[in-house]
């Protein structure tokens, strides 16, 4: 059913629980001010989510057992990038980066956030 967990200074959950846990939709604010809201299987990050930093960074992707998983999107204040994401948010195979200030476009294959084969416009 639906609920609201916590503890005085710490993370709070919100949303749906099955079993004691966090399992369908719901809001995760961790006490550092980042926040995941989306869907959750067995307590983890599971599924289609949305993970805003406290800085302002916003991570839009699919998520396994906690751990970005496949394309997305990350929007800063400096570029967007758009790919496929490793478990941190850096681009990893094919992908697109947007620089904000300049308008540079990146496009190509990447390895560990570096651009390996491509384009830059």
């Amino acid at each position: 059913g639906m609920g609201c967990w916590g503890v005085p200074g710490g993370d709070i959950d919100t949303g749906e629980f099955q079993d004691g846990q966090k399992h369908g939709l719901g809001q995760l604010k961790f006490i550092s001010g980042n926040i995941y809201m989306g869907e959750f299987v067995d307590g983890e990050m599971h599924g289609f989510g949305v993970f805003t930093q406290a800085n302002g960074v916003r991570i839009e992707a699919c998520w396994a057992k906690g751990v970005i998983q496949g394309p997305g999107v990350v929007t800063s204040s400096k570029e967007i990038k758009k790919g496929d994401l490793d478990k941190y948010g850096g681009l990893t195979g094919y992908g697109e980066v947007k620089k904000r200030a300049c308008d540079d476009f990146y496009a190509g294959l990447w390895e560990e956030t570096m651009l390996v084969q491509g384009v830059q416009k």
